[in-house]
Order: structure tokens, then sequence, then C-alpha cells
């Protein structure tokens, strides 16, 4: 199929190393010039001609100057732009691991995390949330040094309501997958998960009723305190387990199915972690507490299959 021509009533200006990057205010062009996702980092072809036709290190100076050109249009001041190369570097970081490129340049990306991560809209934000923990995964080493970067913007942004909820989700689901791997002490994994809990005991209020983005926020930073609570020794989750059960079972009568699923889960998971230090530790009302998880299993059941017809839909 041809494909079709491109208006000529928007022209744009040449972005760096000369790629056009669009107009200020649509990066659309970006995909087809500049992208990791042009360069088709799947094991297909390039751009430039078929991998079976280039040897392994053409091939690698191929991607490499492709991921560079992304990077330096993540400071474009288009946000489309931006957004877009945060995209491709993530497909990069992805599909190749790079520790040796991208250490000489991890302080450039973790600025650009940081910058995005304060002026972007939600694709900007989530786009730059996901690039922050690939970077730390790519740089495991490192990772310690780009958690410390990060961590206070990242815990200014889930705490801050007036931020949108899908943005703070991906960042609270980000930073508690760096704080995981570089979190170091233990003191400062309980910080963490003290900031992750303030948002989801929102949903243990009855009375208050909540947008369907901001359940699905609660939901992320409990999957995300959860992670975290797995670096936690079994003594220290045994002190706690009560008030954790008592605030989960208030999160089972949520009226969404997700988060009524994570906060069964995260319950299993505790007590898994309680068994190991006291296995005859038993939780209150425990037949209640097994008659409310069978009804959880039966609804998530139906969620799972309701979200498959829709697909197959």
């Amino acid at each position: 199929m041809p494909k079709p021509q491109k208006s000529k009533s928007k022209k744009g200006g040449k972005g760096r190393n000369g790629v056009d990057s669009g107009s200020d205010d649509d990066g659309s062009n970006f995909a087809d010039t500049a992208s990791m996702g042009s360069y088709a980092l799947s094991e297909g072809s390039t751009t430039v001609q078929d991998e079976n036709n280039v040897d392994e290190s053409s091939s690698e100076e191929i991607f490499e100057s492709k991921l560079k050109d992304a990077i330096d249009l993540a400071m474009d001041k288009s946000a489309a732009t931006r957004t877009n190369a945060l995209k491709s570097i993530c497909q990069g970081l992805l599909k190749r691991y790079i520790p040796s490129f991208l250490e000489n340049r991890h302080a450039t990306i973790t600025d650009i995390v940081e910058k995005s991560l304060k002026r972007g809209k939600v694709g900007e934000v989530q786009a730059a949330a996901n690039l922050s923990l690939l970077l730390g995964i790519q740089l495991i080493d490192s990772s310690e040094e780009v958690y410390k970067e990060l961590r206070g913007s990242m815990l200014q942004m889930i705490s801050d309501g007036s931020q949108p909820a899908t943005s703070r989700a991906a960042v609270a689901s980000a930073l508690s997958g760096l704080c995981f791997i570089a979190g170091g002490e233990l003191a400062e994994v309980v910080d963490v998960m003290k900031v992750l809990e303030a948002v989801f005991l929102v949903s243990t209020k009855e009375s208050v009723n909540v947008s369907v983005d901001t359940l699905a926020l609660h939901t992320a930073c409990l999957s995300a305190w959860a992670l975290l609570s797995t670096l936690l020794k079994p003594s220290q989750i045994f002190d706690t387990i009560n008030s954790c059960m008592k605030v989960l079972r208030g999160l089972l009568k949520s009226s969404d199915v997700d988060l009524r699923i994570t906060a069964g889960e995260t319950m299993v998971l505790l007590l898994e972690a309680v068994y190991e230090y006291d296995e005859d530790y038993e939780p209150d009302d425990f037949d209640g507490l097994l008659t409310g998880l069978k009804q959880l299993a039966t609804d998530s059941s139906k969620a799972k299959s309701k979200r498959q017809k829709g697909t197959e839909v």
C-alpha cells in the first residue's frame, strides 16, 4: 500500500544531528527518522540494509548511532519528540545489554529522566520512569548511584496529590524496582515503603470516593510496597503482621477488583514470610479470611475471563 503524502502545511526544523524533529508540538516525524523503532531493533532488518549483509561490529555501530540520536532528541524542546525519544531509548535498552556504552552517558541520561519527571506530561513521565529502571538494570554495578540521584524527585512525585494519578503510578513502580536492586540499607527500604503505604491507605477509608485512575495508583503502590517487603527479615514482618493484615483486609473490600487481587496476593506473601519465623502463627478470624480469599479468587477468575472476552472481540 502506498504511503500517504505528508502535508506541506507544517514545516519542522532540523533537530540535533540534522534529524527532522517535526513541528514544536508534533514529534510524529521522529518515529520515521530517528527512533530505535525505525532502526528495527527486532532481530529483523535495519533501515540501512538487511542485517544478514552487515557484520556484527557494523550492526553495533548503527545501533549505537541511533541510540545517540535518541538521547539527543530526549532533550528537545518539543514534548512529543522528547516522549518518543525516551520510548525509543527504552526499546533499545530492552533489546541489548550495553553497560559499557551507558557508563559514560549515565549522568546525561539520569539528568534527562529527572527533567522529564519534573516537567513532562503523563506520557513523558511514564517513559522517563521506565527508562530510570532500565538504566539501573543495565548499570547494575552503578545502580545505587542512579537510585540516589533520582529518589528525591520520584518520592516527591509519588506524594504529590496534584500530579496525575497515572504518572504517580508509573513512578511508584519504577522507584520500587530501583530501590529493590539498589536501595542499600533496610532503613532506606522501610522509608520508601512508608511513602507508598501513605498512598494506598486512602483506599481503606470506605467513605472516600476515588477515580479509576486513583484506584490504579493505589494498586501500583501496594504492588510496589509488596515487592520491597520481600527485602525485610521475617522477624520484621512478624512484628507488624497484625496491623498489615488489618490494612489488607480493608483493601479486600475495595470496589476495584485489581486492588482486591493485589491485596490478596500481598497478604499471602506476608504470611509466607511470617510462617518462616513462626510456623504456628494464625491470623485473627482465620476462617473468615479464607472465605474472603475464596471469593476473591472467584472475582479474579471472572475478571480475567471478562478481559479475555473483550480482547477477543
